[in-house]
């Protein structure tokens, strides 16, 4: 890659913990010396800081570009914006610059619409108002691409330690434990007191080693104080590079024990140089107060942060983010915290989400610069430091709104795409034999697979282009949906796969199998034209010529009719025509995951804000007499600034983007709402997991819209 000027990227797999590279890949940090832009993988919404925590590491020393992620994988249906900024937010704080969402897929067909979804394309109604995410990630690389980071502390990786003591569990259990206890204490600790930090990884160290005339340097840092976090054994060339650290004044503190072994041999080499360095005992109040003279950030407040900081020649950027993971994306709070930098300086606010640059409010107090940030839980702030002595500009949340008004409890209301009825539980035949009781139809497919020798579906199943699918017809399979409706309704379209296989019935008229269109997927679910539904019981059968790429999948009856849903059992029924705040699910849109605009009519001026408190959908965006106003409601507080659109009346349509969640989601799995690892298995529970009801989710504004004024 190097010789054709190519960067390579990729990542690594099982990083988090010692005893997982131990096992899969031996030591993460020696394996980044072959990328040009290392990268990781960042699956569920979780918070792997050690993961992220080595690859910038080496991405600092080595001086490279940037950091690569791939994100967003296994999050599920429901990940709002919110929930995608936070996952980028704290990756960006801890050195990603290229993003690699998880994923867009080519085709939803069969299993492939549960590789552990959501897609971040077409298939999912938000998509073209991602560059509301998109744009505030640019904007934050833009500046954490620019210059050095600035790092003072080292802190020798333990990997080798744990290496040493990886045997059997029965001899080796408590030494294993404890060592990967203080590996994920020692991160906390430090970046909980906003103390940045680099791993230092001994097998590249020799390489790396640069001298110690401007600090401890590895690569293309210089550290002022490195850590020896309690480890077991340490190499004779990482002794080496320290002695001399040591021997020019440098700080070497050795937290913990000391290693007892040197190249995996006894010795007191490190015990030798531990005396006349500092040597604490495992005490995090102890290790922080050795640490003070190396803080170049403090933040307090009412939860941690993490942070990254550049120096970019005459000015620096510091990016600062929450570091606790965020569950209820729609409900949290705002909290106030004070951020201390060391010198005087002043400094500009950067607005990711609007683009705009604003002289912030300061105040100088021993020398140090200090602000008050006042935010949601999952915010972030990108500021622009450089010298000078201006204190007066922009505040935090600095308008005071006194005044509140609700608007309309109960709205008209307009739909994306038609509404849906979800058929997934059919009576089934195999070559014209009996019928079968209702069944969930990934359950039917197993059941007819198993009947007939042939393959069963899975997450473990190979992909297409390694073992060719057959299209040979091995069986008839028969399916039949029972249709309960209220209405009599014209127009109705189904949408279902397989159709190449399939000759569908309907209340006993065979329809003509011509496509006319699709539903979510253009590729798979492709929709044909059903006669009239009558009301009472239709009956829709679907005979299928039967082979390994015939997969039984859930079908969609769409059209502008509403659907009653009560346990297990569904009814079609008159579309509501307006809607209250509160979830949709009981307001004849059970099964709906497109987006929703409500409709109002307000008299007065709007010069004001709108608030929606708790919505659930990916973001909500507002519209005021056929115009677009900028910015959505996605972050805390769910507040836009209206402009003065003058007296009289408005009409302000207020939509949420939807997500499909109650459309695709395994809703026959009793766990669903508990899982983080949104993958293929979820759709296919065992017996004590699987439920008949339908298990929907909350989705809608579930608060009435209001109105502040100042």
């Amino acid at each position: 890659c190097t010789d054709n000027n190519l960067l390579m990227t990729g990542h690594l797999i099982e990083e988090p913990t010692l005893v997982q590279q131990t096992y899969s890949i031996g030591d993460a940090m020696r394996s980044y010396r072959g990328f040009t832009l290392p990268g990781i993988d960042m699956l569920f919404n979780s918070l792997e800081l050690t993961t992220a925590k080595q690859c910038q590491s080496a991405v600092h020393q080595y001086g490279r570009e940037g950091m690569t992620s791939e994100l967003y994988g296994v999050t599920g249906w429901k990940f709002d914006f919110k929930g995608h900024k936070y996952q980028g937010d704290w990756q960006a704080a801890l050195g990603v610059t290229l993003r690699v969402p998880h994923l867009f897929w080519v085709s939803m067909s069969g299993e492939g619409k549960r590789d552990y979804p959501a897609s971040i394309g077409y298939q999912s109604p938000w998509y073209k108002e991602y560059k509301f995410i998109e744009d505030h990630f640019a904007r934050v690389n833009t500046a954490l691409t620019r210059g050095k980071p600035v790092v003072n502390i080292g802190v020798v990786h333990p990997i080798e330690s744990y290496w040493l003591v990886c045997g059997p569990m029965a001899q080796t259990r408590f030494e294993r434990e404890d060592l990967e206890e203080k590996f994920s204490q020692m991160i906390n600790w430090l970046l909980d007191e906003t103390l940045d930090f680099d791993y230092i990884c001994e097998s590249t160290l020799k390489n790396q080693f640069t001298g110690v005339e401007n600090g401890f340097g590895v690569g293309q840092m210089n550290y002022s104080t490195i850590i020896v976090p309690s480890l077991m054994t340490i190499r004779s060339s990482t002794l080496d590079a320290l002695e001399q650290f040591a021997d020019n004044g440098g700080k070497v503190m050795f937290v913990g024990s000391i290693p007892e072994y040197v190249d995996a041999m006894p010795s007191d080499r490190a015990i030798n140089l531990a005396k006349r360095c500092i040597s604490i005992p495992w005490i995090k109040n102890k290790l922080i107060a050795n640490l003070e003279d190396d803080r170049l950030i403090t933040v307090s407040g009412s939860s941690s942060v993490i942070y990254q900081l550049r120096n970019d020649g005459d000015r620096a950027y510091l990016f600062i983010c929450k570091k606790e993971e965020c569950k209820n994306y729609h409900e949290e709070w705002l909290c106030r915290r004070t951020v201390k930098i060391k010198g005087i300086w002043e400094i500009d606010l950067l607005d990711t989400i609007t683009g705009e640059r604003h002289p912030l409010t300061i105040r100088h107090e021993n020398g140090n610069t200090v602000f008050d940030w006042v935010g949601g839980q999952c915010d972030s702030v990108l500021i622009d430091i450089h010298k000078g002595t201006r204190t007066e500009g922009y505040k935090f949340n600095s308008r005071c709104y006194q005044y509140m008004e609700y608007l309309d409890g109960e709205v008209e209301f307009s739909l994306s795409e038609p509404n849906v009825l979800l058929l997934d539980f059919p009576k089934y035949s195999i070559n014209d034999g009996p019928l079968s009781a209702p069944q969930e139809i990934l359950r039917a497919d197993d059941d007819i697979r198993r009947k007939l020798e042939m393959r069963i579906r899975s997450d473990g199943m190979c992909q297409p282009w390694v073992s060719p699918i057959s299209t040979d017809p091995v069986a008839k399979v028969k399916l039949v949906f029972e249709i309960d409706s209220d209405i009599e309704y014209s127009g109705a379209q189904l949408a279902m796969e397989s159709i190449e296989f399939s000759h569908v019935t309907f209340n006993g008229q065979s329809v003509p199998m011509t496509k006319t269109g699709y539903y979510i997927d253009e590729d798979s679910i492709s929709t044909i034209a059903l006669p009239d539904i009558k009301k009472g019981i239709n009956t829709l059968e679907i005979d299928l010529d039967f082979c390994d790429a015939c997969a039984l999948e859930s079908y969609y009856l769409l059209g502008d009719f509403g659907v009653e849903l009560k346990g297990r059992r569904t009814k079609l029924v008159q579309l509501a025509k307006t809607l209250t705040f509160g979830s949709v699910v009981h307001q004849t849109l059970p099964f709906y995951g497109g987006n929703i605009t409500y409709h109002f009519n307000y008299t007065g001026k709007l010069d004001r804000a709108i608030e929606v408190q708790k919505f659930v959908g990916a973001a909500i965006s507002v519209d005021v007499d056929g115009q677009r106003i900028p910015g959505m409601l996605a972050f805390t507080p769910p507040r836009l600034h209206l402009p003065d659109m003058g007296d009289g009346e408005h009409k302000i349509d207020v939509t949420l983007y939807g997500n499909r969640t109650n459309t695709l989601n395994s809703l026959h799995n009793t766990l669903h709402h508990y899982v983080n690892n949104y993958g293929p298995h979820i759709w296919h529970p065992g017996d004590g997991q699987f439920m008949y009801e339908y298990d929907t989710s909350d989705f809608g504004i579930l608060t009435t819209p209001r109105f502040w004024s100042e």
